[in-house]
Parts: structure tokens; sequence; C-alpha cells
């Protein structure tokens, strides 16, 4: 009987979450997290709060994006044991900012 399961079954699937938050410390609302190997990208809250379900074992990596915030790109692994990983707050830095400081050091 636990043959005829299908193989993705025995494979562990797991939920990775994070929240966007400016380097001001508020959430980054509508930040768009685009998972390299998957085509269902997804847009953070209006908390900056993003997941991605039911992720198999293996090397990942996401860009998240705004308009006015710099880029930031991550990599993480899942693991056959994880069912929900946790990567913490993603800092996107406020690049008008960053320029308007730089340019009146």
């Amino acid at each position: 009987m636990f043959t005829l399961l299908p193989a993705s079954y025995y494979y562990a699937q797991t939920t990775v979450y994070a929240y966007v938050k400016g380097q001001d410390g508020k959430p980054v609302e509508r930040a768009e997290v685009d998972l390299e190997q998957s085509v269902d990208d997804v847009t953070a809250d209006k908390i900056g709060y993003f997941q991605f379900v039911d992720l198999k074992p293996g090397h990942y990596l996401i860009t998240v994006t705004k308009p006015n915030f710099e880029s930031k790109v991550l990599e993480f692994d899942v693991t056959a044991d994880e069912k929900r990983k946790d990567l913490g707050v993603i800092v996107l830095n406020n690049s008008l900012w960053n320029r308007r400081r730089s340019c009146c050091d």
C-alpha cells in the first residue's frame, strides 16, 4: 500500500518565511520577492511578511525588490527535516536616502 504513494509524498516540504523592513525598521509593503527556482513569485503584505510554501530540500536564491530601495539577494538551504524556515528580517536600504546622504556628507 505504501508503494502506491507518490514519490513527492516522501520528500519533506517546507514553508519559508520572512519580513521585509526598511532601514528605519518600518515594514516595506508590497516588496516583490522572486524565488529563482520557481515561477511562483510573491509580494510582501502590509506588514512586510511573505512566505513560500511546499519548498523541497535544496539550495535557493531569492531577490527582494521595491522601487526606491536597493535590491537584496539572499541564499539559503532547506533541509529534509525542516517544516518551517524563518529567514528573519530582510532589511532594504532606501536608495534615495543613500544618494542624498552621500552627496551631502
